[in-house]
């Protein structure tokens, strides 16, 4: 599996494996009603199922080579009743990760493993700058009013600036610039600058509207910014089981010529 390459990986370099971090999380901000058996189980199955296999693997290297070790999972103050949580699914996946991180350091203790989880409030991040997105939709209201009343804490203000200026600059509202940045995050260094050349290249050719109206419609798109950070191209989506979402996607890159 790719969780035991991983492992294998961190041995051949390292010559043992003394420490694992489990920090990997998905969501979207929906409430309890809308969600789906497909939200559930892709966030149970990265925010619970990935790190109780990560632990396990990592637990039964550490157990074998000898000498103890540390596990470390990142859960969230949602996983302990946090009001503003993103969704149900969301605070119980993280609820999932305290409870199994406090059996497992129950379990793994004689083994002289240390379990412990961290609980992080809100944190800019490009889940919470998407989930903000979807908040000022759901609200009536803009990010710039969700950010001017203080109604959401964690946003860097010097990553806002340069959103604000580069809505500014370019006429692109703020909300799509949102939603861009969240998926830059999630690219790999090379295509992030790739992707910047390329929306610069648009604008610069006159076709910030639309760029704007294009990006508008794929936020309604459901998956698609997930689709756009995971493959590079309409062929590989649709090979990785997009579908629908792929099709949609390249119905509005056509539509707006972009």
């Amino acid at each position: 599996t790719q969780i035991q390459a991983m492992v294998d990986k961190t041995v051949a370099a390292f010559g043992r494996l003394d420490i694992i971090l489990n920090n990997a999380g998905v969501t979207r901000r929906a409430d309890i009603m809308d969600l789906t058996e497909v939200d559930w189980d892709r966030i149970h199955r990265v925010n619970a199922k990935g790190v109780f296999f990560c632990l396990k693997t990592a637990a039964a290297r550490m157990i074998s080579q000898g000498g103890g070790g540390r596990i470390i999972n990142v859960a969230s103050i949602a996983g302990r009743g946090y009001a503003g949580t993103s969704n149900a699914a969301y605070a119980a996946s993280k609820g999932a990760v305290i409870s199994l991180t406090y059996t497992a350091a129950q379990q793994l203790a004689r083994h002289d493993i240390n379990v412990n989880a961290v609980c992080p409030g809100v944190t800019e991040t490009a889940l919470s700058r998407a989930n903000l997105t979807v908040r000022a939709e759901q609200e009536g209201i803009s990010v710039e009013e969700i950010l001017k009343d203080g109604k959401i804490e964690g946003i860097d203000p010097d990553i806002m600036k340069e959103i604000e200026a580069m809505s500014a600059e370019t006429g692109i509202s703020i909300d799509n610039l949102m939603a861009v940045s969240s998926v830059m995050e999630a690219m790999p260094e090379g295509e992030v600058n790739q992707f910047i050349e390329d929306l610069g290249d648009l604008v610069d050719s006159g076709m910030a509207e639309q760029v704007d109206a294009f990006l508008n419609d794929l936020r309604e798109i459901e998956g698609a910014m997930d689709a756009i950070t995971e493959f590079d191209s309409y062929e590989s989506c649709v090979a990785g089981g997009g579908g629908a979402t792929c099709d949609a996607i390249e119905d509005a890159m056509n539509e707006h010529d972009v």
